[in-house]
């Protein structure tokens, strides 16, 4: 029987629905390159993604990044698994002049079955 609680998974789900309908969404390369340059010509947000990625999944806590939009314009996802003040503190909320968005979706794991 189920109760009133909602799963961890579909958390993750709603989390994941929301950001698609908010801007992250798949696109053509084309369409994520026109749309992804600020117009004060910094590099495109993919570029700014490849440079720092790496680095934010060091970190305890991060599960994963994006792209997405932030009051329609580009921004970078950086989600979490539990946000708390020590992981805000390490997570910057720009970067190379995109902001930062922060998602907190709950632990994530692979199913094994």
């Amino acid at each position: 029987m189920r109760g009133p609680f909602i799963s961890r998974g579909m958390k993750f789900a709603s989390l994941i629905l929301a950001l698609l309908l908010t801007g992250c969404a798949v696109r053509s390369a084309n369409t994520a390159m026109n749309d992804s340059v600020k117009p004060d010509s910094l590099k495109p947000i993919s570029e700014v993604l490849a440079d720092h990625t790496s680095a934010w999944m060091n970190i305890r806590g991060v599960t994963g990044t994006g792209e997405g939009k932030k009051d329609g314009k580009p921004a970078i996802l950086i989600f979490v698994d539990s946000l708390t003040d020590d992981l805000r503190s390490k997570l910057p909320s720009q970067s190379e002049g995109y902001p930062v968005v922060v998602g907190q979706t709950g632990e994530i794991k692979a199913n094994t079955k």
